[in-house]
């Protein structure tokens, strides 16, 4: 509970509900219902059985987040495509859920103003280590994926990144609705060159050009109404980092390129 409002999953509905002064706000609404609903459905038979689903959340003072975390045996390894997936925070600041989370409590609570969890018998204090990125003691890899868009098919040139350190690609994907099959691309570290205040690097060709020698140079431009970008962070980085912008390079492209 915090400031009067408590946070409670509703099995039934698969949705995150949070009552206060203004009466119950199914929050799991704000653009993710569909996600825990889906999650919910996969869940709604063991309920009452001996291994129950473990459905936990409490209020991070720290960051003004509300922590979330959905887990059961039977959950598969990726969901939707991605790996990390069981816990999500939801931002009461912002009012919208801000992303995905590497936590494997076994229960949440609260010390003064400070998030705590249990894990394996251990009590761990959130927000408290120096060394950025690391979860109960394991360091982990930060990861972003901005989607830039367009009304017209466009061919992706070069990405510039405005950050305090390197961020690799780990992929560029592109895909024609239903005409052609997904092109992706990527880019190391090392292929980022330092230009002033940001990291700039022309985006590679796709590497699922068919009947090419050396696709990655030889291959078809990256074109589409929508690219999306997974970044990663430098994982030598172990201090706070600031990603500011990420501005993505395009020309027109042909109707039937």
């Amino acid at each position: 509970m915090e400031r009067g409002r408590v946070t409670y999953w509703d099995a039934l509905n698969g949705s995150w509900v949070r009552y206060g002064r203004d009466g119950l706000t199914a929050i799991s609404d704000y653009k993710m219902r569909t996600w825990f609903k889906d999650l919910a459905s996969s869940l709604i038979t063991y309920y009452g059985t001996a291994e129950e689903p473990r459905v936990i959340s409490e209020y991070d003072s720290y960051n003004e987040e509300t922590v979330t975390f959905i887990n059961h045996s039977t959950l598969p390894s990726t969901f939707r495509g991605y790996a990390t997936y069981k816990g999500s925070v939801f931002s009461e600041q912002d009012t919208r859920w801000k992303g995905c989370h590497s936590y494997t409590p076994e229960m949440m609570g609260k010390m003064n103003d400070k998030l705590i969890s249990f894990v394996g018998g251990s009590l761990f204090i959130h927000e408290q280590s120096s060394v950025y990125n690391t979860i109960y003691g394991v360091k982990y890899d930060s990861f972003i994926e901005p989607v830039f868009t367009s009304k017209e098919v466009k061919a992706w040139t070069n990405i510039a990144i405005t950050s305090s350190h390197k961020w690799s690609v780990e992929r560029f994907l592109s895909e024609y609705r239903g005409a052609k099959t997904k092109q992706q691309s990527a880019l190391l570290l090392e292929n980022f060159a330092e230009r002033e205040d940001n990291y700039f690097s022309e985006i590679k060709r796709d590497t699922n050009t068919p009947n090419k020698v050396d696709p990655v140079i030889n291959g078809d431009m990256m074109r589409s109404k929508a690219l999306r970008c997974l970044l990663k962070l430098d994982p030598s980085v172990v201090t706070l980092s600031l990603l500011h912008f990420v501005d993505v390079g395009f020309t027109d492209s042909p109707k039937n390129p």
